[in-house]
């Protein structure tokens, strides 16, 4: 069996694998004045990973076909499909899993009305460009993509994304005994969002297309502490 039957076959709730995650985190989130519990699971699981495909990518079509069903003008149109932040469309959370399944890979799922708002994966140990000690590379971190800005709709949960990365870096630091920071290569879409918090740009570890960017000690556990 190749993984895309298999993903057929998880999709069809025709396998079950065993969960290797655990909830390390819960709270609330408020949508329209109402407060919503989530839980953050962290470990390898693949069906979360597959339930970030089927639900944003339903939510990705079903906004493409009603932008097309708007009959706006191209110029409009296109400020508002780069609006949309779809840099990371193609990623296949599935296939992720996939790869990303060693002991030295940690993921975030931030679980919420029983749909995945978001995603976290970092690997461990890095070393750090910044200062001796090791601390650990965000390979992928994303929200769902209602949870987005757009100029076309409201995003329903605000602040998805640093939850997770919070959540991921105090467990780098209680939990794997890693030194505070991380470091990361960044799309475009996201570069303007880790200058906000902090990050430190260091050019000569840049990859094709890819900026590179290390939150230092001090910076990481100031943000962190930031409710």
């Amino acid at each position: 069996m190749d993984i895309e039957e298999f993903r057929q076959k998880i999709t069809a709730g025709a396998i079950t694998v065993t969960s290797r995650s655990t909830a390390i985190q819960q709270g609330k989130l408020n949508h329209n004045d109402n407060d919503i519990p989530y839980e953050i699971k962290h470990g390898w699981q693949i069906h979360y990973a597959n339930d970030c495909d089927i639900a944003w990518t339903a939510f990705y079509t079903q906004l493409f076909e009603h932008i097309e069903q708007l009959n706006l003008p191209e110029d409009r149109q296109m400020e508002i499909l780069n609006s949309l932040s779809t840099q990371d469309q193609h990623w296949d959370w599935y296939r992720k899993a996939c790869i990303y399944k060693s002991d030295e890979d940690e993921w975030f799922f931030l679980m919420a009305e029983d749909k995945p708002q978001g995603v976290c994966i970092i690997n461990h140990p890095k070393a750090s460009k910044l200062t001796a000690g090791n601390i650990f590379y965000l390979e992928y971190l994303a929200v769902a993509p209602w949870n987005r800005n757009s100029l076309i709709y409201n995003r329903k949960f605000k602040g998805i994304g640093s939850i997770l990365l919070k959540c991921a870096i105090n467990y780098a630091m209680q939990t794997l005994k890693l030194q505070p920071g991380f470091s990361l290569h960044s799309l475009e879409q996201a570069e303007s969002w880790y200058l906000k918090i902090g990050m430190t740009r260091l050019p000569s570890e840049d990859k094709p297309n890819l900026k590179f960017f290390e939150m230092d000690a001090d910076t990481t556990q100031e943000w962190v502490s930031i409710s």
